[in-house]
């Protein structure tokens, strides 16, 4: 089964990213004076209320189909960043008009009405799997959450005080757990430990130092660690979404904080986020219990060091941070992979059904596993997901009429992508002759990215690790001890790997800026403990491929060129037979901010 991430986890995780990053500002950068009254400006424009339009405003119709401000901004949002027109009058309209050509696109497909085949129905029923699992997560989290006056009122006394804090950042949990007992115990200096571990913060002074913090300054999952700490105290390590944070109180004093009405909109946002986080976690340990969920703890253990994060964030040049995409899913010995992780009640996920089901999720939408809390998450996603909707169906959710039209979008979906197979793709064909009059027009766009081909060898001994290094700084390469190794059927740890100029995985600065062909370089122990020995063996800077090895490049540009034609003389004919209004005037005045983004 296709996933792009699983249903709850998903959820929670664009609602922990809001509360995290949004719901206040990081600690220590906000003023000591009174906050504004919650203002935001979008685009130099305060949002007052007056300006914008509200959710449910018109922006155009086909026959009895409204297109809404609302969905405007959902699906602008959920589209893929990089297809998403400009935020500007005319990359507006444009998606105006790519929303009402859809709506076209729909009505024809429905009205052919093509029947199903066997692997459109099981798209069809994973997908109502995965609506009616999030619905229940709307309707018995997100909409049962009852702020009350006392709520308010309580949060509002921790606004009295302040707190003199330091920050360190660490990326792995089971090394945020062992710093945190070694300073918390006075074992070790807390400078000395910040300068061994952690992850430079720009937004910090010398050794983690965020200065005067308020309880305005944190979000709700940062309060419970800090506000209950004394001066001297450290807390225990909070998880973020790439990494984990060690607060350590210096001292405390009290404030004046602002007016209570002026706070109004911020206490009721702290107070619901932090009982929505409390429902989820109580529903989700529900069903674990109904499903008799049980982990393999010393499978777990092993098994989550074996990943790497998918996303990871490095001091670069001048301290630029930069972000590196690991998409490289472990190698694992086939006496392994059915280890078994966790057991429930009507059966069991191996490693490899967790590997499976894992990888199809898109790599920047990967949740960290390399810990044991993120790869039990994981399970979670994958083992529970058709319980919840199971759930939702026993509590007549699937009648629910959100529910009802988003099964009935997936539907539209899969006809929609046949009617384009049918009435668009079969009907396109480019010759050899068309195919080279491409290339040799367009000869400056077939020219390879520079391309570095190094091996890697992944060690937890650093005794070992130096030995290969050696190894190869007299003389050996990489590739030929490991099709040695591979030979002689002896345990592999290292491989070959290519990565290219437009990539950014975790070694491409060293592969292309420090490293020349036969040089080699030991980098770590990370988070894990893991040594890496990297040995470049070839550069490539790129070379003008011939039309043989373009030839497919081509035949893909001509047939987007032939499909966007033939799409466009689609819609132009069917256009013709529906009632059509649009309302591009109005497209400045929607308030086209990321839902998940922005303050609840």
């Amino acid at each position: 089964m296709k996933r792009s991430g699983s249903a709850l986890s998903i959820l929670l995780l664009l609602l922990s990213l809001a509360a995290w990053a949004i719901a206040a500002p990081t600690p220590g950068t906000a003023p000591a004076a009174a906050p504004p009254k919650n203002i935001m400006y979008i685009n130099g424009v305060p949002d007052t209320g007056a300006v914008f339009l509200p959710d449910s405003a018109l922006l155009g119709r086909v026959d009895e189909r409204r297109i809404t401000a609302g969905e405007f901004v959902e699906t602008y949002f959920n589209a893929y960043a990089p297809d998403r027109p400009e935020q500007d009058s005319s990359g507006r309209v444009e998606w105006l008009n790519s929303m009402v050509n859809k709506e076209v696109l729909a009505k024809v497909a429905k009205k052919a009405n093509r029947p199903f085949t066997f692997e459109d129905r099981q798209a069809l029923r994973e997908r109502t799997q995965r609506v009616l699992s999030n619905m229940l997560f709307i309707r018995a989290v997100l909409d049962s959450v009852r702020v009350t006056e006392a709520d308010v009122k309580a949060l509002y006394q921790q606004l009295g005080t302040e707190y003199h804090l330091r920050r360190m950042v660490v990326p792995g949990g089971q090394r945020a757990d062992s710093i945190y007992r070694v300073v918390a115990a006075r074992r070790s200096a807390w400078d000395d430990a910040y300068a061994r571990y952690s992850i430079p913060q720009d937004d910090a002074g010398p050794n983690g130092d965020l200065g005067w913090v308020t309880r305005y300054n944190m979000t709700w999952a940062a309060a419970e660690k800090i506000t209950p700490l004394k001066a001297g105290a450290v807390a225990p390590p909070l998880r973020r979404v790439h990494g984990f944070e060690i607060f350590y109180c210096l001292d405390t004093r009290h404030t004046e904080p602002p007016s209570m009405e002026s706070m109004g909109s911020w206490l009721v946002s702290q107070v619901r986020t932090k009982k929505q986080f409390e429902l989820a976690d109580r529903m989700q340990e529900g069903v674990r219990r109904a499903v008799n969920m049980k982990y393999d703890s010393l499978n777990i253990a092993w098994a989550a060091p074996q990943f790497m994060p998918a996303m990871s964030t490095t001091q670069g040049k001048e301290g630029t941070p930069s972000i590196h995409i690991n998409a490289v899913m472990p190698v694992i010995q086939p006496t392994d992979t059915s280890r078994v992780v966790a057991r429930y009640r009507d059966g069991t996920l191996t490693l490899s059904r967790f590997m499976t089901e894992y990888g199809t999720i898109a790599v920047t939408r990967r949740p960290d596993v390399s810990t044991p809390e993120g790869f039990r998450s994981e399970i979670d996603a994958i083992v529970l997901e058709p319980y919840r909707a199971q759930i939702a169906v026993e509590r007549g959710l699937d009648k629910d009429p959100a529910a009802v039209a988003a099964i009935e979008k997936e539907r539209e979906r899969i006809l929609v992508e046949h009617m384009y197979q049918d009435s668009v793709e079969s009907k396109i064909y480019i010759t050899k002759e068309q195919r080279q009059k491409y290339y040799h027009a367009h000869l400056a766009n077939f020219f390879t990215y520079a391309a570095a081909r190094y091996a890697q060898f992944v060690y937890t001994d650093s005794v070992a690790a130096q030995a290969m290094a050696k190894r190869l700084r007299a003389g050996e390469r990489g590739d030929a001890i490991i099709s040695a190794d591979s030979i002689a059927g002896r345990k592999r740890t290292g491989s070959v790997k290519i990565e290219r100029e437009n990539e950014n995985t975790m070694f491409h600065q060293l592969v292309f800026e420090n490293l020349k062909p036969g040089q080699v370089e030991v980098v770590g122990p990370d988070a894990n403990g893991r040594i890496a020995v990297i040995q470049l063996l070839d550069f490539d800077p790129g070379h003008q491929l011939t039309f043989e090895q373009a030839d497919h490049y081509c035949s893909d540009a001509l047939q987007s060129e032939k499909a966007e034609e033939l799409i466009n003389k689609l819609l132009a004919r069917h256009k013709k037979g529906l009632k059509i209004e649009t309302h591009p005037q109005l497209v400045m005045r929607i308030r086209l901010v990321d839902p998940t983004s922005t303050r609840q």
